[in-house]
């Protein structure tokens, strides 16, 4: 094949950015299709652009769903998480109140063991 000259060095940057972003690809396999880059003709890296496009789109709306998903699950156990701590503090408050209480009997009938 003849040496590629349809893409600008702008568009063959832009390309090697995508091959590199791919997840699909190993590291071998990006260096790979970035020297393949002279030698392909327009079609084929039309082709290459598109795989690499969609597969990017892909991943995109893959992370969007899950972002969404986390985000739930993430209110779900912060409200759980909440409600556990509210729980704690009002247990230790009637401990804390109890105890209060005790002392406050205590005192009171130490007052009045006093008066007899």
């Amino acid at each position: 094949m003849a040496e590629n000259s349809v893409l600008t060095e702008e568009e063959t940057s832009q390309l090697i950015e995508l091959i590199q972003a791919s997840d699909a690809l190993t590291p071998p396999e990006k260096q790979y299709w970035a020297d393949l880059l002279p030698s392909m003709d327009t079609e084929q890296i039309d082709q290459l652009k598109g795989i690499l496009d969609t597969e990017q789109q892909k991943m995109k709306q893959i992370d969007e769903k899950y972002d969404e998903k986390l985000e739930e699950v993430s209110e779900k156990y912060v409200k759980k998480w909440d409600a556990e701590k509210l729980r704690a503090a009002r247990v230790a408050r009637q401990q804390e109140e109890k105890g209060s209480r005790e002392e406050s009997k205590e005192k009171a009938e130490e007052l009045l063991a006093g008066w007899e």
